[in-house]
Formats: structure tokens, sequence, C-alpha cells
């Protein structure tokens, strides 16, 4: 898809996301890991959620989707049965790390593979631990490297206790999940806290999960329990608000509401980073869904200043990051704008992406006329710098996309993007959203 962009048009309205893309996975799967019929109402769920739907019906789990919602006839922890061929998890890292704990526990003779982004991905950093737990699990190595095709079979899980060195709700979801699927205790420590998605969800259908704390290092601990069905409209996903809010934020004249979205705090980094840089953002209507925090979010364009007490550049780093994992592209549009120095550091989770997103960010900002320094961990922008149309390949990564719309959206001239069909995995209706706040937006 070829989309061309008429930069600088406000935008102006509300509109509401897809349903948050992390949240329901793990919907999808908890609800086959219970005993009787779930109902999950995701709007505009991508191609990755449909990964995780169909994997889990190759496993011989009954799921009927009828536009939004799917119904799903849980079988419980025993009742998946060996798939007669490999599980295809299309591009959803997602997918293939929480299937790996969920089978590994369940001990189901399976293969996971995914398309050619998916297949470069690191998956030892998932495998690992699970081996240690007593699973039977093993990547296709790669020099050091284990990726893609994961082949697990019937393994001896035991009780056990992981630190992990790399803070990540994938790892940790996994490991939580062969706990419970194999009747163990596990407990995961991470270095600071990652998304907590999985906790709320398992603790909302009535596992036996709790959080820890050892030393300040945050954990948690899930031992044998039976899921309940559930019925959850799944809230939108802030990760896709993130693209529209910075829209218009960057372009003169915009105030956008965003409605229904998830403001759960291990995912809402990007709104301290936005008050940093002066971004005029407001949070309203705070109610609770199914255990996870949703509200309706405002931005409006804003003169954004980067610069701190004693002109300090903004740092984006340390604990903040995991909170913000996959904001960090859009991040560098805003700092493009900003007045003053934005550093991004500890993001080397940038480089094992569905693309090397620091790597892509320098590529895709100097499109625009930016320039940006890359880093090992990071990169670093001068801001304000002035925006130019471009003409770009954007079909790497849907984060990349999706940002590449953001600048294109504030920069004069017209803008066209080639390859835009990847923005489907995560945010499939980004175009019609947009044109109904007002974007001058053309398909070719």
């Amino acid at each position: 898809m070829r989309l061309s962009i008429h930069g600088g048009a406000p935008l102006v309205g509300s509109v509401r996301v897809p349903a948050d893309k992390s949240l329901t996975h793990r919907a999808l799967i908890f609800s086959a890991l219970a005993k009787g019929q779930s109902v999950v109402t995701a709007r505009g769920a991508g191609e990755d959620n449909l990964s995780t739907a169909r994997v889990l019906r190759d496993l011989g789990v009954t799921i009927v989707r009828d536009g939004d919602t799917f119904t799903i006839e849980g079988v419980g922890p025993q009742g998946l049965k060996p798939p007669s061929q490999p599980l295809d998890c299309g591009n959803s890292g997602t997918t293939m790390r929480l299937m790996a704990g969920v089978l590994a526990g369940a001990g189901v003779t399976a293969t996971l593979v995914g398309d050619g982004s998916l297949m470069k991905r690191p998956m030892g950093r998932v495998c690992k631990p699970l081996r240690q737990l007593g699973a039977e699990i093993r990547g296709s190595m790669s020099g050091e490297k284990e990726l893609a095709p994961i082949a697990i079979g019937p393994g001896r899980m035991q009780d056990g206790m992981i630190r992990l060195d790399v803070a990540s709700a994938q790892v940790k979801s996994a490991l939580l999940l062969a706990g419970l699927v194999s009747e163990r205790k596990v407990t995961v420590h991470e270095p600071s806290l990652s998304r907590d998605h999985t906790e709320r969800l398992l603790s909302a259908m009535g596992a036996n999960i709790v959080s820890l704390t050892n030393a300040g290092v945050p954990g948690v601990r899930c031992g044998p329990s039976e899921l309940t069905p559930i019925q959850l409209e799944v809230p939108g996903d802030f990760s896709s608000a993130a693209f529209v809010l910075s829209a218009s934020a960057l372009i003169p004249g915009s105030r956008v509401t965003v409605r229904d979205v998830g403001v759960n705090g291990t995912r809402t980094g990007l709104l301290e980073i936005m008050e940093e840089l002066r971004v005029q953002v407001r949070v309203s209507k705070w109610r609770e869904l199914t255990g996870e925090p949703v509200a309706d979010v405002v931005a409006q364009a804003s003169e954004l200043d980067a610069r701190q007490a004693g002109d300090r550049p903004t740092v984006v780093a340390g604990e903040v990051v995991p909170r913000l994992i996959d904001e960090l592209v859009v991040i560098s549009a805003l700092a493009a704008r900003a007045r003053g120095r934005v550093e991004v550091r500890d993001a080397h989770e940038l480089r094992v992406k569905e693309s090397d997103r620091i790597a892509e960010v320098v590529r895709l900002l100097a499109a625009f006329g930016v320039v940006v320094e890359g880093k090992r961990d990071g990169f670093i922008i001068d801001g304000p710098q002035p925006l130019k149309a471009a003409h770009v390949d954007v079909s790497s990564d849907h984060r990349v996309a999706l940002t590449a719309a953001v600048l294109a959206l504030a920069a004069p001239g017209i803008s066209i993007l080639e390859g835009f069909d990847v923005a489907a995995v995560s945010f499939p209706t980004f175009v019609a959203d947009m044109r109904s706040l007002g974007a001058r937006i053309d398909i070719a």
C-alpha cells in the first residue's frame, strides 16, 4: 500500500483506537486455558492478534469471530491437542513467546514458526529460563543466538525462581503461564517493573498470583490455579493512541481526544515524557475494566520545549524504558520538533524488535530532513529541526510506518509512504481514523 499524505492539515475531534494488542493476546490465550465459554470484544484487532487466534485453533481450541467479538470455548490447561503442523505465529513475537510458555508447561509436542522477520528475533531469552524450570524446549542456534523455529516436547516442570537480566513482560508472562499450566509454583523477578497485563488479568480470572518485592526488586509468583471464563471488552491500545496524540501535538490547530484507552501505569511512560516536552496532554474520565484502568486522553498542538533546568537534555532512560518501549520510535518525531536535546538510552531492546528500530529511526528521520545520532542503545536528537516532505519505504516495521505517518502529517508538502500495509499489524484502522479527524491521506 502506498500512502500520499498532505502535511499540515489540523486534526480535530475524537477517535477510538484499536483494542490493546498486548491485552487481547492474553485474553485469547487465558480464555483458552479456562474451562468454559469466554467472550472477548477487541475493536479492530490487528494481524498479530489474529495470529494468536490461529495458533490456538490449531491446538484444538474453538474460536469464533463475529466482527470485533471472539467467542472462545476454553479447554483448560490439559485440553490442548498436539498440532498436525508447525504453529505459524506470523509476525507476532508475543504469540511465539507466550505460547512457548503455555506449550512447555503443558508438555505439548509442537513447533513454533513465524514470518521472515520473526524467525530472526531472539528466543533464547524465553527458552533458557523455561529449560531452567525443566521444560523441553529448543530453538535453532545461529552462532550464539537461539532463534525460531522453537521445538517443544514433554518436559519435567518443577517449582522455581527466575531472575531476569532485562525487564520483559513477554518473558515474565511465558514463565508464569508455564507454571500455571504445569501446576508448579513459579516466581519471576525483573530489574524493573514491566507491563503487568498478565498479572491483572490472571488475577481477575481467579489465578493464585502474588506480587512480591525482594530487596527493592519487583517480582511476581503464580501457583497452581483454575481459571474462570471471562467477558471482556478490551480498552484501546495506548501504543496506538501514542501516534494519534503525537500527531495532534505536532500540527498547529489540532486538538484530539482518544476515547476509552488503556492507561495502565506500566504502559504510559510516554505521558511522562510528553509532560517533560511541554506537550499539552490531559487524562480524564478514569474508570476500570476487568482490573485495567481506562480513560480518555486529550492532546493539542503544543510549543514543545525539551530544555530542562540549566539547559540539561531530556533523558529517556532507566526504569521508564520498559514502560514506553513501543513508543520510543514516535518519541523521535516529538524530539525532532522540540526545542533542546532529547537523549534515549538503555533501549538495547530496540535493536531486536521487528526491525532494528534504532537504525530505522535514523533512516526515517533523515528522509524527513532531521539529523539523528544513533547510539548502541538509543539515539540523540537536537531540536527543533524543520521537517520536509519525504518519499520513503516504511515496510520494515509497523511502528516505523506509523511514525512516518506522524512525520508526514506534520511536514509541509506531500509525502509518499511505500509499504504502509505493515501498519495493519497493530493499527489497521489508522487511515480511516485519521481521515475522520481531518487528515488528508490518499491511497495509491
